[in-house]
């Protein structure tokens, strides 16, 4: 899931990027931080290599794409699961409607999806697979 969300700030920024998916990545992590279940912010944190609280607390509000999706302009595929407790899916929502410059959006919602959909893979990612392909040819 953190691919979800590195993955369209490296499209913003690169433009040799042809196309981008998206799966279950924060738009702005320090809107869900707080709700994340224990491991997973356990992993942020040790990923961060945040040596206090307040060092966690400013990489957190870093992890945003608030003022870097209107930079995306390679087509944009959004995966997110309706069901999905570690990410919400309006987090989704917030990068789809915040990518105003990309030649195009998609947003697959997995009705039944948790995080990442993982239980669920079959529902989107040959159409994902399926997309890139079309979109590389």
């Amino acid at each position: 899931s953190m691919g979800g969300y590195y993955a369209p700030r490296a499209a913003a920024f690169c433009d040799e990027i042809r196309a981008c998916i998206s799966l279950s990545g924060p738009y702005d992590l320090s809107l869900c931080f707080k709700n994340l279940p224990e491991l997973t912010a356990s992993a942020v944190e040790y990923r961060s290599g945040s040596k206090t609280s307040a060092e966690l607390e400013r990489f957190v509000k870093r992890m945003s794409l608030k003022n870097v999706a209107k930079k995306i302009t390679c087509p944009l595929y959004i995966v997110s699961g309706e069901l999905d407790r570690v990410v919400p899916p309006q987090q989704s929502e917030m990068l789809e409607k915040a990518a105003i410059n990309s030649e195009e959006v998609i947003h697959q919602k997995v009705p039944n999806g948790g995080h990442v959909a993982n239980n669920v893979a079959y529902t989107y990612r040959y159409n994902c697979a399926d997309w890139m392909l079309e979109k590389l040819s």
